[in-house]
């Protein structure tokens, strides 16, 4: 975990926290889609794209997720991991979900972008200011 006090670099700061907080947030919208899903057997088209996508989206979420848990200590990777999943995560969905359905679209991926992004922000401005990791 990277130490920034608010007297060091205030806006530093803000951008680590509202990363943290969008991140954290989508993981927590996420999984509980997931247990959702679980829980009342949704069931998926029998297409062969549709049971590919099946086995590719908890990948892809799972990649979130370490890059959420990463992002905590390490922001350039943890941000790298989460700007990766977020594309792939809108890609995916775009092919499962029926035209019209871009809000689902949104929701399945852009966070994880913004926050992977605003970690790797972070973490250069850290890495310029040179600030000590405990």
């Amino acid at each position: 975990m990277t130490k920034i006090s608010r007297n060091t670099d205030f806006r530093t700061w803000i951008i680590q926290r509202v990363a943290r907080w969008i991140s954290t947030l989508s993981i927590v919208f996420i999984l509980l889609i997931f247990i959702n899903t679980a829980i009342a057997g949704d069931q998926w088209r029998e297409a062969p794209l549709s049971i590919l996508i099946k086995y590719v989206f908890g990948p892809i979420y799972f990649a979130a997720l370490a890059g959420w848990a990463i992002a905590w200590q390490r922001e350039e990777t943890g941000g790298v991991l989460l700007a990766i999943a977020g594309p792939a995560a809108t890609i995916m969905s775009l092919l499962h979900n029926e035209p019209g359905h871009y809000w689902v679209t949104l929701i399945a991926g852009v966070p994880f972008l913004v926050s992977g992004i605003l970690f790797i922000i972070c973490w250069r401005r850290i890495r310029k200011m040179n600030v000590t990791r405990l």
